[in-house]
């Protein structure tokens, strides 16, 4: 790994880990690797369309964990009543930059 495609390399592990915990239905592990995603393909590949795609993987990937496992809570960010309030101001950040 070089210093110039660290980020590159960075998306390549985080999109193995996410086939990994798909493949054992670890839908929470899925949300937050795709919550991930969409923050490196935002902040560093500066592409805000992957990375609303990236969010909404990640509200899919957490909506199949709530469903799995109606009794567990989910901590959020201070400030947010739900994970889809979150995920929709991560997408309005993005097109706000």
């Amino acid at each position: 790994m070089t210093v110039g495609n660290g980020d590159q390399k960075a998306m390549e592990y985080l999109d193995k880990a996410l086939n990994l915990a798909k493949k054992h239905k670890l839908y929470d592990v899925a949300s937050a690797i795709c919550l991930r995603m969409g923050i490196l393909q935002s902040t560093r590949f500066k592409d805000p369309t992957a990375a609303c795609e990236c969010f909404d993987r990640s509200l899919e990937y957490h909506l199949l964990f709530k469903k799995n496992n109606p009794g567990v809570k989910v901590t959020l960010e201070q400030g947010y009543k739900s994970f889809e309030e979150y995920i929709a101001q991560a997408k309005r950040e993005v097109y706000s930059r």
